[in-house]
């Protein structure tokens, strides 16, 4: 049985991890990307610390000392992180292939305008990038559309959704429609309308609360075990709300759609797929993601800011109480036996 004081370990050791990160990042060489290095390193570890402690915490072989318990529980971590078997266990390695190809992606946006008015901070025209080509623009949504098709393949690949028994557009409703929506919201980060480096705390104040809103909807639908993986999310967040975004980062990656849709989005549609999150909850819970993800926030007053987030965030907040009270009633009932 994990305690507080588990879930606390498996807050702090990643937010650590990844501060440390970004720092020997920033020491070795100043790159766009050693902030969300930081944060894939927080994520990675938070994902290894929930996989430690919930084997540890569940083996309860006696014939077993506790060394040999923490030893077993380690190596299963790994092998659960390195060779992934089911669906949840894939949603940390596709985090870190959204950010290699969020990154690669980003190098087809073209340089910021310049800074023509450095001195007054948060300038319209320093928070602008110059337009991205139409053209480039729909090679990313095509590219991003069809990264989200593959890994639907992958997660699904085992599942009944895609036995041999199913028809051909039956399987393929399965994949593409998920697929499409992931890639919609992943395709905001590439609009190239705005750069966040000055939208910092509230962006990501929107992804915490996109991550407890998501983690309380999903707990609240029996997928405890995917509610968990958002506590690695929020040291991730945390690591990326301490250092802000470079000036010379793509709003791709200042963004963090890449965090938005490997390690938020992908965890509510598993658990719509694979417990008892509803279709409904889930497109709520979306629908946040990517409003938060297209929504201008740069050249806006700091408040202003902040509203616009929570105000995205509303329908996800929304989804997480209507299925915390739908299982609150469901326990109360008289006929939950």
């Amino acid at each position: 049985m994990l305690t507080v004081i588990d879930l606390v370990i498996a807050l702090l050791l990643p937010l650590t991890i990844g501060v440390l990160a970004v720092l020997v990042g920033k020491g070795l060489k100043q790159t766009s990307v050693n902030r969300s290095l930081g944060m894939l390193a927080a994520l990675l570890v938070g994902y290894f610390c929930r996989y430690s402690m919930t084997n540890f915490a569940y083996a309860n072989d006696d014939r077993l000392s506790f060394t040999e318990r923490f030893a077993n529980s380690i190596s299963q971590a790994a092998t659960d992180l390195l060779c992934p078997t089911t669906a949840i266990a894939w949603v940390p390695m596709l985090s870190g292939v959204a950010l290699a190809v969020t990154v690669g992606l980003a190098s087809l946006s073209l340089p910021a305008l310049p800074n023509q008015n450095s001195e007054q901070g948060d300038s319209p025209v320093d928070s602008q990038l110059g337009a991205i080509p139409w053209s480039r623009f729909v090679l990313c949504i095509a590219i991003v559309t069809t990264v989200s098709c593959v890994a639907m393949v992958r997660l699904l690949w085992s599942s009944v959704y895609l036995s041999v028994d199913s028809p051909f557009f039956e399987k393929a409703a399965y994949v593409f429609g998920p697929a499409v929506v992931i890639g919609g919201v992943w395709a905001g980060a590439f609009a190239g309308r705005e750069n966040l480096r000055f939208s910092t705390f509230a962006h990501a104040s929107g992804i915490l609360l996109l991550s407890v809103s998501g983690a309380v909807l999903m707990g609240s639908s029996g997928s405890f075990s995917f509610a968990l993986l958002q506590v690695p999310v929020v040291a991730a967040v945390m690591v990326g709300m301490i250092f802000r975004p470079q000036k010379n980062a793509s709003p791709a990656i200042s963004g963090d759609a890449w965090l938005i849709v490997g390690a938020i989005c992908l965890p509510v549609v598993l658990g719509h797929l694979f417990s008892q999150v509803t279709l409904f909850h889930a497109a709520l819970h979306l629908l946040s993601a990517a409003s938060l993800v297209w929504v201008p926030l740069g050249g806006k007053p700091f408040w202003t800011r902040v509203g616009i987030v929570c105000a995205v965030c509303l329908p996800a907040i929304a989804a997480a109480v209507l299925s915390a009270a739908a299982f609150a009633n469901a326990i109360d009932s008289p006929y939950r036996g």
